[in-house]
């Protein structure tokens, strides 16, 4: 039998074989585009991970630069200066100190009074007037520091003739750390310590540098002064960080903070020419892909009179299929049919607007609780409900307990037993720890106690640590986040016999917990009232020596603590959270630490904290105001105000407990929300409008300040306005 091939069928095959060329590039090339995207976030996360790694190394050996620097703070034979056999004690002790740390280039001790300086490894300098060491003499002139108090200065060169070293030797690189030690013996001392930054860089950043048009890693102060770079020249100078933390196509800035020195790890990757070879491909490649299409679209519309009539044909067909398929069905089965659909849709959008009002409001009660939001237009419209008394408990278990799995956590075994019992939210910190808000009809402590041991079997209680705070309204609920927290850690410090810590029940006086005399409680409260420094280190230096018990000095400290919280009133709960990151990162059996804790905090009894920041607290509102919408930075600040932006800083620090751009960053977002709710302004126009240059980065600090991105809240918004009651205002 023969087969014949008209000419229409071999068009509409040709044809048809050219439509299914289009969709084939078009995925060819998108994952083409998609393979070299995974692989910039992979290239992308590998280096930040290195930068985080080589942070937390170089954090260990400044931690163990730190201990060491109070260490020598804290021996009273380093203040003694008097005789030539003390002095060469002294010479002899720093020599083999020097030993202690790769990184110490020299150990100094100056004294201001009879102006000399010992130096290891080289002798006493009598008078410092035109010697090497005239900068520590200049350093000291106007010092203004408290004992046990730690300086550092800028990186200095340190040429080798300056201390008797071989002439053939290359200058060091060195920043000196200064700490001031007791007034003792009529002398005023001070212990200076040259840390050698090029040895450090060359440790940990030298490898990470070897190719220098691509990488550069180095350590800056806050300030953004640059302590060592690769090129020597920019020593000293302000670097691009933070002000090129913004989204860069062509460069990338992070950084990692040193905690101990106030340092910071900077990374810049030249993200031009990392990925040069990998774009120019892809564009390459692209350009093929556009050559191909619009020559096959090209074919295509040449051949369309051909195809119209094969295709006229199958759309008919097509259509009478349908129509028969319809009258088979029945007009008013199809009609139901298309109902249904559109009431599955309406349940399903329905449900995600749910969701995403319940996540914004998880998320704006978990910056409240964390005292990370100063003001929200979202706190009257969502979080309504929660005008009563509300308490923080804390609750945290073993991570080796044997019921805790993937399956049974520690919220969802909360929730089990709460949520018939308690109006309560809950916020997983962890799989073994979690946070939970109460709402309470009465401001009853003692019953929720009650109640929540009689939701428990004694199994449970008896591996469950719970620690709760007192009764606060919403604005405040933060200081009750905080009690809790400072009654878990205080509370597992001196108490073994009970899993429950309660902060407004807290004993005062532990078993067998007293100070070492009975007058010492009295002395120390009259130094701290009268601000006598003298007798306040003299009590200190007796209450935490070398000499007395672990348990005395656990006594010791949480008795100060009291004290402290007693006497600051008002301002009680900035001293809890200074106290709970101190008993957090692990300083409190730390002796030189913890009395500078102590000492820094008596010297802000008698400080009006607010004297400055109020006058200066306007200001700052009134630029941000003015200029949310542009790009400025910390400088044009500081410059209108008339202050430096280190202050600037420490105002955010001490009385928000907050960074200048996280308080920019919630500002530029409140006013996003507004423009959301009101204007039907393209959201990435809004972004704009507000401060971002990029819309991904929008979206990214939106989500992270309310847990929803900017399309879902414009949707949750325009649904509450329409579901919303009329008022006799509105009529």
């Amino acid at each position: 039998m023969k087969i014949t091939i008209n000419r229409y069928t071999i068009q509409i095959i040709f044809i048809l074989l050219l439509v299914s060329i289009p969709p084939l590039i078009i995925a060819s090339a998108y994952n083409a585009n998609l393979f070299l995207n995974k692989s910039v976030e992979l290239i992308d996360s590998k280096n930040r991970n290195e930068l985080v790694r080589t942070g937390v190394l170089m954090e260990n050996t400044l931690r163990q630069i730190k201990d060491i620097v109070f260490s020598f703070s804290n021996d009273a034979k380093y203040a003694r200066t008097k005789s030539v056999v003390d002095k060469s004690k002294i010479m002899e002790q720093l020599y083999a100190d020097k030993q202690m740390n790769k990184y110490f280039e020299n150990i100094m001790l100056y004294n201001k009074t009879e102006d000399f300086v010992l130096v290891s490894g080289y002798g006493i300098v009598q008078r410092m007037e035109n010697t090497p060491f005239e900068w520590i003499q200049k350093e000291v002139m106007d010092d203004q520091m408290t004992p046990y108090q730690m300086k550092l200065t800028e990186t200095r060169k340190q040429e080798p003739n300056q201390l008797k070293q071989q002439p053939d030797k290359s200058p060091k690189y060195v920043v000196s750390v200064f700490v001031k030690l007791p007034f003792l013996d009529v002398s005023q001392n001070y212990m200076v310590f040259n840390v050698n930054v090029e040895n450090m860089y060359n440790d940990f950043l030298k490898q990470l540098n070897i190719d220098h048009d691509i990488y550069s890693y180095y350590l800056t102060d806050d300030s953004g002064k640059v302590i060592f770079s690769k090129n020597i020249e920019e020593i000293g100078s302000i670097a691009v960080w933070p002000q090129a933390m913004a989204p860069n196509k062509n460069k990338v800035v992070n950084s990692y903070k040193l905690e101990s020195l106030n340092w910071n790890l900077v990374s810049e990757i030249n993200n031009s020419a990392l990925y040069h070879d990998m774009y120019k491909s892809r564009n390459q490649m692209f350009s093929m892909f556009v050559f191909l299409a619009l020559l096959i679209v090209g074919m295509i519309m040449f051949g369309s009179r051909q195809l119209y009539k094969p295709l006229r044909r199958v759309l008919a067909r097509m259509t009478n299929v349908m129509s028969s398929r319809t009258a088979k069905q029945g007009e008013f089965e199809w009609i139901g049919t298309v109902f249904d659909k559109v009431i599955q849709s309406n349940d399903e959008l329905k449900l995600q607007l749910s969701q995403n009002e319940q996540l914004l409001t998880k998320t704006l009660l978990l910056h409240l609780i964390k005292n990370r939001l100063s003001h929200s237009v979202d706190t009257s419209a969502y979080l309504a409900d929660y005008d009563q008394s509300l308490v923080i408990t804390l609750w945290t278990i073993p991570s080796e307990a044997e019921w805790l799995n993937e399956e049974e956590t520690l919220q969802r075994k909360l929730e089990a037993a709460l949520n018939d019992r308690f109006s309560v939210d809950l916020f997983a910190e962890s799989p073994h720890a979690c946070i939970a808000l109460f709402r309470l009809e009465q401001p009853d402590l003692n019953a929720l106690i009650v109640d929540l041991i009689s939701s428990f079997d004694e199994e449970f209680l008896a591996e469950v640590t719970i620690s709760i705070g007192g009764v606060y309204q919403l604005d405040n609920i933060h200081r009750s986040y905080t009690e809790a927290l400072y009654a878990n850690n205080i509370g597992r410090i001196y108490t073994s016999d009970t899993n429950l810590f309660c902060y407004n029940k807290l004993p005062m006086d532990y078993e067998k917990s007293r100070f070492s005399d009975d007058a010492t409680a009295d002395r120390l409260e009259l130094a701290i009232r009268q601000q006598n420094e003298k007798d306040y280190i003299d009590l200190l230096n007796g209450m935490f020596s070398d000499r007395i018990s672990v348990n005395e000095y656990n006594c010791n400290f949480y008795h100060t603590v009291s004290l402290l919280i007693k006497l600051f009133d008002q301002d009680s709960m900035m001293l809890l959270q200074d106290i709970n990151g101190l008993i957090n990162d692990k300083g409190i059996m730390n002796v030189a630490t913890v009395k500078q804790f102590f000492y820094t905090h008596f010297k802000k009894f008698t400080a009006d904290y607010d004297s400055d920041f109020n006058g200066y607290a306007v200001k700052i509102d009134t630029y941000i105001a003015g200029h949310f919408a542009e790009n400025f930075s910390l400088d044009d600040v500081a410059e209108y105000i008339g202050v430096t932006k280190q202050y600037i800083c420490h105002l955010f620090k001490e009385h928000y407990h907050k960074t200048f751009i996280d308080y920019l960053s919630e500002y530029r977002i409140e006013k996003a929300k507004g423009l959301l709710g009101e204007t039907r302004t393209q959201i990435s126009e809004i972004g704009r409008m507000v401060g971002f240059n990029s819309n991904s980065y929008f979206a990214k600090v939106f989500k992270q300040y309310t847990g929803i991105t900017p399309t879902e809240y414009r949707t949750l918004l325009w649904n509450r306005e329409r579901n919303r009651q009329p008022s006799l205002a509105d009529i």
